[in-house]
């Protein structure tokens, strides 16, 4: 395995966990009953400890692939004079920085109380995703232009990821629909997603354009460059999921009542995961690759 392989597959890791507690715990302590947020939460324990767990290990990990990549393969991952470098002169060095000190907080977030753990992790996994904007594309512009470049990308992530991440506890909340104990409060919790989701994918779309010109200066349609022909895939799949989600708002959602429908919804969620993760991976790729020639 090539250190640009463990890099991509790190990068997805870190970015898969950390959209996903960002997006279900800025969902579960905003738009979600207490008691009913309690319950999901103590449910999504285990998912949770285990984003957590992932993020440690691969932000320990970090620091040595990008000191094997930039340098000369596996052998400077361990060099002392490379791990200096990449750590003290370059952004990945910045962020590494930040990122182990929020996931350092976030682990000691388990030490609170459940309901101050909840906001603990929203705030923690908010700036984690923000830190991903420092080793962007946003570092190719200068001054004013690269800090509305990071702006705009800190946006672009939060936005996706209260969208994407928020889709777990939606998942329970749907299934809780035929508990009379909580189905009136799961009702609720899910027309105030479909109520904010319309915002969050508006914010996507409008920040994605923006990324987009920002970092082509048009649109990408030169498909022999493996940065645009990516980029055309991941808005194709993100049209996907914006049609999934209309679909499921407009036509299912007024039909719960019906088992099918309530059914065919469940699926259609788990398939806008499945979409949304894809989506993460291309830009773990993507991400790594030059916009043009």
């Amino acid at each position: 395995m090539t250190p640009q392989f463990s890099l991509i597959v790190s990068r997805f890791l870190f970015d898969s966990a950390a959209l996903g507690l960002w997006g279900a715990s800025i969902y579960l302590s905003t738009c979600v009953h207490y008691d009913l947020a309690s319950y999901i939460d103590l449910r999504l324990r285990r998912w949770r400890i285990a984003a957590v767990a992932i993020l440690c290990c691969v932000s320990m990990a970090f620091l040595p692939l990008q000191a094997a990549t930039m340098g000369d393969g596996w052998i400077d991952a361990v060099s002392a004079s490379v791990l200096n470098a990449v750590l003290f002169s370059t952004n990945n060095g910045t962020a590494w920085f930040a990122q182990v000190a929020l996931v350092l907080s976030l682990a000691l977030s388990w030490l609170l109380q459940p309901r101050k753990r909840l906001y603990a992790q929203t705030l923690c996994a908010g700036l984690l995703l923000a830190t991903l904007s420092i080793t962007g594309h946003a570092a190719m512009n200068d001054a004013n232009l690269r800090t509305l470049h990071r702006l705009n990308d800190v946006v672009h992530l939060l936005c996706g990821g209260a969208w994407l991440g928020a889709l777990v506890p939606v998942i329970l909340l749907l299934r809780l629909l035929g508990d009379a104990k909580w189905q009136d409060k799961s009702r609720r919790a899910l027309m105030r997603f479909s109520t904010v989701g319309h915002l969050a994918v508006a914010a996507v779309v409008l920040s994605g354009v923006a990324n987009t010109l920002l970092v082509l200066g048009g649109l990408p349609t030169d498909w022999s460059q493996p940065y645009q022909l990516l980029l055309c895939v991941k808005i194709i799949i993100v049209g996907t999921m914006i049609v999934l989600a209309l679909v499921n708002r407009y036509v299912l959602v007024p039909r719960l009542a019906s088992n099918s429908a309530l059914e065919l919804l469940r699926g259609l969620t788990w398939f806008e995961i499945v979409l949304g993760l894809s989506v993460v991976g291309l830009v773990a790729v993507f991400g790594t690759l030059a916009p043009t020639a």
